[in-house]
């Protein structure tokens, strides 16, 4: 089934409210939610073998319920065979933190993505990735993830683009509720793609990736150098060290892990230093991947999504005096704070 054919225009949902409220500004704040999809006739869509096939678009979109208040939008990526879901958590504390939230659900990469009008999105993902029992594997790997990050990217600009207008235009739930700010934010696979995103799109304030790595980075580049000059937030976890029964196994010493350990943080560091709009790397202990989703009331999640806020407040709202700004007295965080670059 091709995905040009399963949706004409754009499509939006019917609104329903969250369950539960999010508290903010000493008030319980409603979070409406609504499920858009549409067509992005300026692009092709790369998984089909049919040229005349274009991207098919769909985002969840959170925004405070009752009179438009314009608010800065946060498009988020989701992690690799994540849903919109895994993540409402966290759009609900934007929302309450005075930001319109658009999920990307990108489309033919999981099981179970449907439209507004309920038709079914086929899972193209394993017609389209590189196959494992391939001798070129890694290499075919190497460039089919570089690519799928590239899409992913567009797709933000699309979601950016679209969103923007339908606010900037009467007649829809979306109209109204923009001021025409905007940052990237996404997890995992979605926070490499929010770093290109920001190199792509100088539209984006700013741009977070929440513990995505590729090779050790938080972004894809060539050599030790951001491209984007917008902001920069890594929210993640320490370098990982192998465990004993790793080194035994692999026929390593503990001297010979910490230099390694101590390459990936150099190489990280040359990268964060290189971001012309100076950038932050918080580091959170005792944490695995999932735990940056920001799911529940956990102390983890609630860290998560502090951080997220203070950075998206001081560059993209121009809020002084953040979180981000303040000493931490808190053992299980580290916070590196890197200056803009000339």
């Amino acid at each position: 089934m091709k995905i040009r054919k399963l949706a004409l225009g754009w499509v939006i949902a019917s609104v329903t409210l969250a369950p539960g409220r999010v508290q903010a500004a000493g008030a319980a704040t409603r979070v409406a939610h609504l499920t858009i999809d549409w067509i992005d006739s300026t692009r092709p869509e790369p998984w089909t073998p049919d040229a005349t096939d274009h991207r098919g678009m769909l985002v969840q979109v959170y925004y405070r319920a009752g009179a438009p208040e314009p608010a800065p939008l946060v498009v988020f990526s989701t992690g690799r065979n994540e849903g919109p879901k895994t993540y409402a958590d966290l759009a609900e504390a934007l929302v309450g933190g005075g930001y319109v939230v658009a999920i990307v659900d990108h489309l033919g990469e999981r099981s179970g993505q449907r439209l507004a009008n309920g038709t079914a999105v086929p899972n193209l993902l394993p017609r389209v990735a590189p196959d494992p029992k391939s001798p070129s594997f890694r290499e075919e790997d190497l460039v089919f993830s570089r690519r799928w990050v590239e899409m992913r990217a567009e797709d933000l600009t699309s979601a950016r683009v679209h969103l923007q207008e339908l606010a900037a235009a009467s007649g829809s739930e979306v109209s109204g509720r923009l001021n025409g700010q905007a940052a990237a934010v996404g997890h995992s696979l979605g926070g490499l793609a929010a770093a290109k995103a920001c190199e792509r799109d100088p539209a984006f304030a700013a741009c977070a990736n929440l513990d995505g790595l590729s090779y050790s980075v938080p972004a894809h580049v060539e050599g030790d150098t951001m491209v984007a000059a917008q902001p920069f937030l890594f929210l993640g976890k320490p370098i990982p060290r192998l465990t004993d029964a790793t080194l035994e196994r692999e026929h390593m010493t503990r001297e010979q892990d910490d230099k390694i350990v101590a390459r990936m943080a150099h190489r990280f560091d040359a990268l964060m230093q290189s971001v012309k709009g100076g950038s932050y790397r918080v580091i959170i202990k005792d944490t695995d991947h999932m735990d940056f989703a920001a799911r529940g009331n956990g102390a983890i999640a609630k860290k998560v999504r502090e951080y997220l806020t203070a950075f998206l407040d001081k560059h993209v709202r121009g809020i002084q005096g953040t979180l981000l700004d303040a000493a931490t007295s808190d053992p299980a965080v580290t916070v590196t704070r890197y200056p803009p670059r000339p």
